[in-house]
């Protein structure tokens, strides 16, 4: 049941050797962070969002999550999957007295684990560095983990960007299939799906009946499965085309809390052309596990050309985000209370033809009124300047409705009623659109 954030950044490109190496921000969509969840009381962060403007980070923001979230034994801890088409990937953090430990995989395959433990805080630190990958679509991952030098205070860890040597891929650069999407099939029994907002595709499904499987036809090079590992979690057997290729423990932490959603469970290259993922609960799971569920919340899949369809649609399609009670965004807005050019964003009685009502996806995926030269925050609805933007994805798209995602906070746009502020929901809201 997820709907998750991805987050955005300009990036500074600077030539070298072997082609061109991208700095990569904490906050651009190819980064996909786990979220927390507030269903048992006071919401659970996995990753704090630091925008101080600190010279130290890279633009001055920074995401660091601790895996120990509690001051008692109830562990865990984050995680983030970063895609690229490319050769080779740097993860830029720091190290310092409270850091611990991460492990690192590329393509579903584990690489190594680093202790980030120093008696001095560094920051823009090369923790990790991989080169030499063939040419295409590669994701890395990162899991913060129970674990640390003994001489360390915590159990801390920090993105701060990411080095490529090639481009980033967004989620809206591949083919995704959210929980909801019509292209799944499950099979044998004991499935069931809901809405979560912390989810990437807005929910995800679960079971714990052996041999239950759900199945997705896809086209591409590198393939990436998203889901909530957790206490109650069991064994998942992958087959790509008919063949074993996995039996992944979906058990995580010491305490069954639904703490981490939008996580990356299972990625794999595989060759060019049309394939077949199954994913097969066992039934079963491990000695420290409660139960045998496998809950999943999306497939994603990326070519080595780079998009395959899917995600934000490209301009110039212009869209009205129009509510059941024809209500639409309207940036017209000036002081709260005047019609301009203005800083400001309500919703307002939808009419064809009016360019404040008229929306449209830039290149960077930042949402755009076509009455105005700014684009749209999530600072209570507000109009900035576009470096200071929000980036918004299209997470599910029908015949007359659309849902769209703050990429940075994750929080999906709603409507409160006719000329009040347009304001950020914590769930799901399906509008209405037109082209």
């Amino acid at each position: 049941m997820k709907l998750s954030i991805f987050l955005i950044a300009l990036l500074a490109v600077v030539s070298t050797a072997h082609g061109q190496t991208k700095t990569v921000n904490d906050n651009d969509p190819s980064v996909v962070y786990s979220q927390g969840n507030a269903a048992y009381g006071a919401p659970i962060v996995n990753w704090f969002y630091y925008n101080t403007g600190n010279p130290e980070d890279i633009a001055g923001n920074e995401h660091s999550g601790d895996f120990q979230r509690t001051s008692g034994p109830n562990f865990q801890g984050g995680s983030v999957a970063v895609t690229f088409n490319g050769t080779a990937v740097n993860w830029i953090g720091k190290v310092g007295p409270n850091y611990g430990q991460a492990s690192v995989s590329v393509d579903g395959v584990a690489q190594r684990t680093v202790d980030l433990y120093n008696p001095t805080e560094i920051a823009q630190h090369v923790n990790y560095s991989i080169s030499g990958l063939t040419s295409g679509a590669h994701v890395l991952s990162i899991s913060n983990l129970a674990s640390k030098n003994a001489a360390s205070s915590g159990y801390w860890q920090t993105v701060d960007a990411f080095h490529e040597t090639g481009t980033s891929l967004p989620q809206s650069a591949g083919t995704v299939a959210g929980y909801k999407n019509p292209a799944l099939e499950f099979g044998g029994s004991g499935w069931q799906c809901g809405s979560n907002l912390v989810d990437i595709s807005g929910g995800h499904c679960w079971t714990l009946a052996a041999d239950a499987s759900l199945s997705w036809v896809f086209t591409g090079n590198l393939i990436e499965v998203f889901g909530r590992p957790d206490l109650e979690n069991g064994y998942m057997k992958v087959y790509v085309d008919g063949s074993l290729l996995s039996t992944v423990d979906l058990h995580f932490g010491n305490i069954d809390d639904d703490s981490l959603n939008s996580v990356m469970l299972f990625a794999k290259r595989v060759p060019s052309g049309t394939h077949k993922i199954e994913l097969v609960a066992t039934g079963t799971h491990d000695s420290a596990a409660t139960n045998s569920f496998i809950q999943i919340d999306e497939f994603a899949a990326f070519t080595d050309s780079g998009a395959s369809g899917g995600g934000t649609p490209p301009l110039p399609v212009t869209y009205y985000f129009v509510d059941p009670g024809n209500l639409a965004w309207d940036a017209g807005w000036f002081n709260n209370s005047q019609w301009g050019d203005g800083p400001d964003i309500r919703t307002w009685t939808y009419a064809s033809g009016n360019q404040n009502q008229q929306f449209v996806f830039t290149a960077e995926g930042q949402l755009q009124p076509a009455g105005t030269n700014q684009y749209l925050s999530d600072n209570a609805g507000v109009l900035i300047g576009g470096s200071a933007a929000d980036t918004f994805t299209i997470t599910e798209e029908g015949a007359d409705e659309v849902t769209v995602k703050d990429n940075v906070t994750g929080l999906y746009v709603t409507a409160a009623g006719q000329g009040s502020p347009l304001h950020f929901s914590t769930s799901p809201y399906l509008w209405i659109f037109h082209h």
